[in-house]
């Protein structure tokens, strides 16, 4: 029986070491990736001057204003001596992701009542590929929307996540002194988030669950050293009165 006990207790000792290995760990992961911003720096041999739709290539207008390559419509030259950094950000996003960027910088919507709607009928017209994330900012009204193409990948097309491109293209236009460029890249940026998130950021997406296994983690390590302290206590107590049952029992023989 005692030898029975003893396996018992190297048993439990073993998990509770285990359980602390994986406390550890757990707390050292949160430590480092949740205060995580930067996304994975992924490594791509796709040679964007043959792929990408992109490039300042020609300029032309048409019923909006001025289209300065094929995928940006800047009828009143905001973005000025940024345009090279917002095509470059433009070209990268499609290195990395095969997501096609564009944006509109027009005065006013056409239909002011329901923007997203608008933007989503002038993006549909214009037959884009899948996985097209287009931008119209309406400088004068103060609006700007985000909407994906019709049947692109679900990473990019669910709510979600055209909710988180459209807070980051909103950042740099909540200031004073609108950043319209700025708002591009942060844009470009988020998109490449999206599409290959750290993970920090995927610790931060699912906070809840991480909570929770925390939780879950922390009881279990509490549960086993409390049974562990009572199972020696007891321990304790058992040998104790081995002992002097056995120092009585020599006494009467005595």
């Amino acid at each position: 029986m005692q030898h029975s006990n003893t396996r018992i207790y190297r048993h439990m000792v073993t998990t509770a070491r285990l359980l602390c290995i994986v406390g550890v760990v757990w707390g050292i992961v949160l430590a480092i990736c949740l205060p995580s911003l930067s996304y994975a720096d992924t490594q791509t041999d796709i040679a964007t001057q043959n792929n990408t739709q992109q490039g300042v290539d020609s300029t032309k207008s048409n019923e909006h204003g001025v289209v300065v390559g094929d995928n940006i419509i800047d009828s009143q030259n905001l973005l000025g001596g940024n345009l090279d950094r917002v095509n470059d950000a433009i070209n990268d996003v499609y290195a990395r992701t095969q997501v096609t960027l564009q944006l509109m910088y027009i005065p006013h919507f056409a239909d002011t009542s329901d923007p997203e709607q608008w933007a989503t009928t002038y993006i549909q017209n214009t037959h884009p590929a899948k996985n097209t994330v287009f931008m119209a900012v309406a400088s004068a009204d103060g609006n700007v929307v985000v909407v994906v193409s019709q049947g692109s990948d679900s990473w990019l097309s669910n709510q979600e996540t055209v909710d988180t491109l459209t807070d980051a293209a909103l950042g740099p236009l909540n200031q004073k002194n609108p950043d319209w460029a700025g708002s591009a890249i942060a844009l470009s940026n988020a998109i490449i988030d999206q599409r290959y998130p750290s993970v920090g950021q995927w610790i931060q997406r699912h906070s809840v669950a991480v909570i929770a296994v925390s939780i879950v983690v922390l009881l279990a390590l509490i549960g086993i050293v409390l049974v562990l302290v009572r199972y020696q206590r007891q321990r304790s107590v058992r040998r104790q009165l081995e002992r002097r049952s056995r120092s009585h029992r020599a006494n009467r023989k005595e």
